[in-house]
């Protein structure tokens, strides 16, 4: 997963509403149970909706910073089979 792979979909997930959200969050493997178009994965442009509706009301764009560190449980790529087996499943 690249870094820019990874931002879509988590642009993709947070348009899709609070409780999709937080329930991908506590159950990632739930996320197998959604129904999702192969496209809408990786569309870039729900990444923009907040910065451009600041930019619009505010004048400028927001200013934004990462963390140096990725947050959550390390995993090996090879592991990740057996720690979400539904996405495994349905996406390979």
């Amino acid at each position: 997963c690249s870094d820019d792979g990874f931002t879509d979909f988590r642009s993709m997930l947070i348009s899709r509403g609070r409780q999709a959200f937080e329930r991908a969050l506590s159950d990632p493997d739930s996320l197998a149970e959604e129904v999702f178009d192969e496209s809408d994965w990786l569309y870039e442009g729900y990444e923009y909706a907040v910065t451009d509706g600041v930019e619009a009301a505010a004048g400028h764009r927001p200013h934004r910073t990462m963390p140096p560190q990725p947050s959550g449980t390390k995993w090996q790529e090879d592991e990740v089979y057996g720690l979400f087996p539904k996405l495994s499943a349905k996406y390979g």
